[in-house]
C-alpha cells in the first residue's frame, strides 16, 4: 500500500495530545543548545542518580515484559487460563464470523479499513511512535518522551513473541480457502501463511494500552480502545485474519502494554550519587 497523506495522521494526533496531556503543566519551551545536549544525553548516558537511560529502559522494559510468565501467581495463572479458553471459542466459532463479515462488505467498512489499518500497521506504527518518543525529547518534555519510549518497547516485545509464533505455527490465511485448521509448521514465512496471531491487532491494543495508561482519563480510554478495535475489524474484513487470531492478538497487545507501564512503577534503580557534600546511595520507590 503506498503511504499517503493519510497514514501518519493518527500519529500525529496523539503526539500533539501526549504533549498536551501531560499531568503536569509544562509551560512553553524554547529548543535551544542546551536542550539539545540534555536530550542526546538522556539516551544513552550514564545518570548521576542511578536511574537507567533510555537505551538501558528499552531493554529493561522488553526484559521485563518477556520474562513477565516467570512471575506471574494464581491469578495471573487464571487470566491466562481465561485466554486460551477465549482463543478456542473463538475457534470454534471463526468460520460463521467469517461468513458474517463477508456478506456484510460496505462502503463504510471500506473507508474504516483505512484507519484501522495504518493505526496497527507496522510501517506506519514503528514511525509514529518514534515521533512520539523524539518530539519528547527535542521538546525536552519528559512525560512525552518516556510515553514514547514505553510505546517503542511495546511494539518491540511485541514483535518478538508474535514473529516467531507466527513462522511456527503457519496458519493458513481465511483468503486462502484452506479453513481454520490448516497449519504448516514452521511455514509461516509466507504470506498465506502468516494468519497466527496478528501483528496489527497486537500493536493496535498495545499502543492503545500505553496511552491509556498514561493519559489516565476515561474518555482518552474509551477514544483508544474503539480505535484499536478498528484494527482487527478491518483485518477480518480483508479476509486477512480469523477471529481467534485477531482476538489472541489484542490481548498479547493489552498485556505487553500494561506489563511495560506496571514495570515501570515497580523500577527500583539503585545508584550512588555524588555531590560537595559528600556520596550517598539512592534507592527509589
Amino acid at each position: 500500500m503506498p503511504i499517503r497523506n493519510y497514514t501518519l495522521a493518527p500519529f500525529v494526533v496523539l503526539l500533539a495530545l501526549c504533549t498536551n496531556v501531560e499531568l503536569h503543566a509544562l509551560g512553553h519551551r524554547i529548543v535551544d543548545a542546551d536542550s539539545t545536549s540534555r536530550a542526546i544525553d538522556s539516551i544513552a548516558r550514564i545518570n548521576n542518580d542511578g536511574s537507567r537511560n533510555d537505551l538501558e529502559q528499552f531493554g529493561y522494559d522488553v526484559g521485563h515484559a518477556l520474562t513477565a510468565p516467570a512471575r506471574w501467581d494464581s491469578h495471573d495463572l487464571m487470566i491466562a487460563g481465561g485466554v486460551v479458553a477465549g482463543t478456542v471459542g473463538a475457534l470454534l466459532l471463526e468460520h460463521e464470523f467469517r461468513d458474517l463479515m463477508l456478506r456484510n462488505q460496505s462502503p463504510f467498512n471500506d473507508a474504516l479499513d483505512k484507519v484501522g489499518y495504518t493505526y496497527g500497521a507496522p510501517q506506519y506504527a514503528i514511525p509514529g511512535v518514534l515521533l512520539i518518543y523524539l518530539g519528547g525529547l527535542i521538546a525536552d518534555d519528559d512525560w512525552t518522551r518516556q510515553t514514547g519510549l514505553m510505546l517503542i518497547s511495546t511494539l518491540a516485545a511485541s514483535g518478538v513473541i508474535q514473529i516467531p509464533a507466527r513462522i511456527i505455527a503457519g496458519r493458513a490465511r481465511p483468503n486462502a480457502n484452506l479453513g481454520n485448521a490448516d497449519f504448516d509448521p514452521f511455514g509461516g514465512t509466507a504470506q498465506h501463511r502468516a494468519s497466527f496471531i496478528s501483528g496489527h491487532a497486537a500493536i493496535a491494543f498495545g499502543i492503545s494500552t500505553v496511552l491509556a495508561r498514561r493519559i489516565d482519563h476515561p474518555i482518552a480510554t474509551v477514544l483508544l480502545y474503539s480505535l484499536a478495535l478498528t484494527t482487527p475489524y478491518v483485518r477480518m474484513n480483508r479476509d486477512a485474519h480469523w477471529l481467534s487470531d485477531a482476538f489472541f492478538g489484542s490481548v498479547l497487545g493489552v498485556v505487553i502494554g500494561n506489563v511495560i507501564v506496571d514495570g515501570r512503577l515497580e523500577s527500583k534503580p539503585i545508584g550512588i550519587t555524588v555531590s560537595p557534600s559528600g556520596v550517598g546511595l539512592t534507592y527509589t520507590w
